[in-house]
C-alpha cells in the first residue's frame, strides 16, 4: 500500500470513529434527557405503617431537564429536591434526589424517584420502598364529611369534647382544625394526609400547646357511622392503639 493511500485509509478509519462517537453521545443524550415529564403541582399519598401520609410533587423543566421538590407530609415534614431526569421509555422518567432539608428526607439523597404516566392527570411513583400515585388538584373532590363536628359519647379520659373543622380535598391540605374545650383548651392543625380501608385520616401537624401537645405528629382516624355520623379514633405519633376514642356529629343536628 502506497503513503498516500495509506493516509487515506487511516482518514477515512478516523472519520467513521469519530462519527460514531458522536453518534453514540447524541444516543446516550437522547435517553439521558429526552421530553421531561409534564410540568406542574401533583397530589396524593403513601402508606406508613398503618397511616398514610400527604405527598405534594413540584416539577418543572428548563432546557429539556426537570427539577423538582418532593414534600412529605406530617410526621415527616420533609422535601427532597430533585433533577436530571432520564427518559426511560413509554412515559416513564427518573430524577435523582440531589438534596434535602433535614430529618427523614437526608436518607433519601442519592435515591431516585421513578415517575411513570397512567393517565392524563395521574401519575404513580416510587422513591427507595415509598410509592403510590399522584393526580393533580382538578382530579379532587371536596370531602363529604367536610363540616363542622363535636364529639358525643368521648371514650377518653380527656373529659373536653372535641370541636372538627373539616375543610378537605387535596391531600397535603391544611385548612381543618381539630379543637378541645371545657377542662382542655387547645387547637391541632390538621393536614388531610389521604384515605385508606374506608377511612379519612388527618395527620397532626401543629399543636398551640397545653393537652394537644401529645398529639403533634400524631393523627385522627375518621369512619362513616350509618347515622350519619363519624367514628373518631385518634393516635399519638408512633402508636398503633388510639389514646381517645368516640363519635362526632354535626353541629345542629
Amino acid at each position: 500500500m502506497n503513503k498516500k493511500l495509506a493516509n487515506m485509509v487511516r482518514t477515512q478509519k478516523g472519520s467513521l470513529l469519530f462519527g460514531s462517537l458522536v453518534g453514540l453521545g447524541m444516543l446516550l443524550a437522547g435517553v439521558a434527557l429526552g421530553a421531561p415529564p409534564p410540568e406542574g403541582v401533583w397530589y396524593g399519598q403513601v402508606s406508613m405503617g398503618i397511616r398514610p401520609i400527604a405527598v405534594e410533587l413540584k416539577l418543572t423543566s428548563t432546557r429539556d431537564v426537570a427539577v423538582g421538590i418532593l414534600k412529605l407530609g406530617s410526621p415527616r415534614q420533609c422535601r427532597v429536591y430533585l433533577q436530571n431526569n432520564i427518559a426511560i421509555g413509554n412515559g416513564t422518567w427518573g430524577l435523582g434526589v440531589t438534596d434535602s432539608n433535614g430529618g427523614f428526607c437526608d436518607a433519601l439523597i442519592g435515591k431516585h424517584l421513578t415517575l411513570r404516566m397512567t393517565g392524563p392527570n395521574t401519575l404513580v411513583f416510587d422513591l427507595a420502598g415509598l410509592d403510590g400515585s399522584l393526580a393533580g388538584a382538578d382530579a379532587y373532590a371536596p370531602l363529604e364529611l367536610n363540616g363542622d363536628w363535636v364529639g358525643h359519647g368521648d371514650t377518653s379520659a380527656n373529659s373536653s369534647r372535641p370541636q372538627v373543622h373539616l375543610e378537605a380535598s387535596i391531600p397535603s391540605g391544611r385548612e381543618s382544625h381539630w379543637r378541645y374545650t371545657g377542662k382542655q383548651v387547645c387547637t391541632l392543625e390538621a393536614e388531610y394526609a389521604g384515605t385508606r380501608g374506608g377511612s379519612e385520616y388527618f395527620s397532626f401537624s401543629h399543636s398551640n400547646g397545653g393537652y394537644c401537645d401529645r398529639f403533634e405528629d400524631g393523627y385522627a382516624e375518621l369512619t362513616k357511622r350509618n347515622d350519619g355520623g363519624l367514628d373518631y379514633r385518634v393516635y399519638e405519633s408512633g402508636s398503633s392503639q388510639p389514646l381517645e376514642s368516640g363519635v362526632l356529629g354535626r353541629t345542629g343536628r
